[in-house]
């Protein structure tokens, strides 16, 4: 090989380094942000508040310390006013499991449904592809009012609604 062949190929190898270096500097910081969003407890929704009881909060948690697969919850409780008030998780049979994926059966949507809250073992509580799609089935329905949560870390967690508004998660 001559000179200029292997330098051609170093040359390569720096700028496929430089740009995964650039996409995982962006990445992270797209994450970070997030996860700074995340920890200080919005959502995203119809109502302007979320509200939970410390038991469904430890339970967020515990989904959280005791899994490295993704795991699932249904939320349960009520829409009154303007809140979301968030009094019971409910385990589904969850059929498949692993840190990038889960697969359960549907929850029981009863009167007292509002959605469903997930595990991102990566850390991100940013929604996947898999994860927006399923969410806008579910709004499809007689869901509209539905919530989808993101557990991405101890007392961090993020949860969408269809629209774009902004709203605190309460004690």
């Amino acid at each position: 090989m001559s000179d200029k062949y292997k330098r051609d190929r170093i040359c390569d190898a720096l700028i496929v380094w430089l740009v995964l270096v650039c996409t995982v500097f962006n990445l992270y910081s797209i994450g970070y942000h997030t996860s700074m969003f995340a920890s200080s407890g919005y959502a995203t929704g119809t109502a302007s508040n979320i509200t939970m009881t410390d038991a469904v909060r430890q339970e967020l948690n515990d989904m959280w310390v005791e899994n490295i697969n993704e795991t699932v919850r249904c939320i349960h409780g009520e829409i009154v006013n303007d809140t979301y008030f968030i009094n019971a998780l409910i385990t589904p049979n969850i059929t498949y499991a692993t840190p990038m994926q889960i697969r359960w059966k549907r929850c029981d949507r009863n009167s007292s449904y509002l959605g469903t809250v997930h595990t991102h073992p990566s850390g991100s509580c940013i929604h996947s592809n898999q994860d927006i799609f399923q969410f806008g089935v579910n709004q499809q329905y007689r869901y509209s009012d539905s919530i989808s949560g993101v557990v991405c870390g101890e007392d961090r967690y993020l949860f969408y609604g269809h629209d774009d508004n902004v709203i605190e998660v309460m004690g």
